[in-house]
């Protein structure tokens, strides 16, 4: 795989890199201490040969310190697109449903706490739902909320929702798949 393009976040003296852009040669020009380690070191951290494990005291912005150690969830610290070669892509379609196009590129981040995400930023899958899931989701949802004591300054409000509901149910009847472009354009009025 080729590196196309990474962008540094949160890292050391880097608060937020921008998307910096690689090619076969790729120069990093800068006066001494000015950041350049700090642009390449989360590459190497992405996957080290050997070592490279975060270091809170070392790595963590110093003005983020407390708040970064005391996270759960730790922020990115770097991203990185890279291009798939041909083979590799194929191998990925074959072992999915999707046409070998959609894997020309994945997107792989790291976050302060070692956490890595691989994404296929060009796979699209069809999302779509047979009309009896929508409507027995539907029908779930406006049971639950009929079942519910509304207070005296909610009974607009839930009229409304059950208006909408039934406004959903109706949009969906007849149909036999319901997909995303459908749901995302319609349009409920709760009032």
């Amino acid at each position: 795989m080729r590196l196309k393009q990474y962008r540094v976040t949160n890292f050391r003296s880097v608060d937020d890199s921008g998307p910096i852009d690689v090619d076969d040669v790729t120069a990093l020009i800068g006066t001494n201490e000015s950041g350049k380690t700090n642009l390449l070191l989360p590459l190497w951290k992405l996957k080290p040969a050997k070592g490279g494990e975060i270091s809170a005291t070392a790595d963590y912005p110093r003005k983020h310190y407390n708040d970064f150690r005391n996270l759960e969830e730790k922020p990115r610290f770097v991203e990185a697109t890279f291009e798939i070669p041909t083979d590799l892509a194929r191998q990925l379609s074959s072992l999915s449903p999707f046409p070998i196009e959609m894997f020309d590129e994945v997107v792989v981040i790291k976050t302060l706490d070692d956490q890595v995400s691989v994404n296929f930023p060009n796979v699209k899958p069809p999302r779509q739902l047979p009309q009896a899931r929508i409507s027995e989701l539907l029908d779930a949802c406006r049971s639950e909320i009929e079942s519910a004591t509304a207070l005296k300054s909610e009974i607009e409000l839930k009229t409304n929702i059950i208006n909408a509901i039934d406004q959903a149910l109706a949009m969906v009847a007849g149909q036999s798949e319901i997909g995303a472009d459908t749901l995302q354009n319609a349009h409920c009025d709760f009032g």
